[in-house]
């Protein structure tokens, strides 16, 4: 049930995304959102694989915070008129999951962790034949972070200045 649960808010919350009106509380849902997806793909796959997914995600959020952040103007928040359409369209798949028959509430039963699926995995990478590319991969990521650390300059400071 809990399953269904959480997939019936993933969809609220997308179908609502087109309703919000400002960057932060668009990124407020994408963050809900995320966090749902990740406990689906845990539910679904893999606890770590979850883990990994809400990681991503959340960096990439992150990043595109930052970049509203500075772009639009100061604005008061008010979030009365999306959060009433948002909460009536999960209280409406809410409803709709308590009414399905009960389901199991998870669907961890498939054994990813025997040999056999270790491939589809991605385990095949972290193979002692591959190690050196990782790590030619690892000090590739290492100096580009130097890179553009050097490139940068102090003095530009942010994209627009903080009163």
């Amino acid at each position: 049930m809990s399953l269904l649960f959480f997939l019936s808010l993933s969809v609220s919350l997308a179908m609502s995304a087109p309703i919000m009106t400002q960057p932060i509380l668009l990124g407020l849902t994408l963050l809900i959102l995320t966090l749902t997806s990740a406990v689906l793909v845990a539910y679904s796959v893999s606890s770590w694989f979850g883990y990994i997914v809400f990681i991503i995600y959340i960096g990439g959020v992150l990043v595109m915070f930052a970049y509203v952040a500075a772009l639009t103007p100061n604005l008061l928040f008010s979030a009365a008129r999306p959060f009433k359409y948002t909460t009536t369209i999960l209280i409406g798949f809410v409803t709709l999951t308590l009414f399905l028959p009960s389901m199991p509430t998870s669907t961890n039963n498939n054994n990813w962790s025997t040999p056999t699926h270790l491939d589809l995995m991605g385990a095949q990478i972290y193979s002692a034949s591959n190690s050196l590319i990782l790590v030619a991969l690892g000090l590739v990521l290492l100096l580009a972070l130097i890179v553009v650390v050097k490139i940068c300059n102090y003095s530009s400071g942010p994209l627009r200045p903080f009163n």
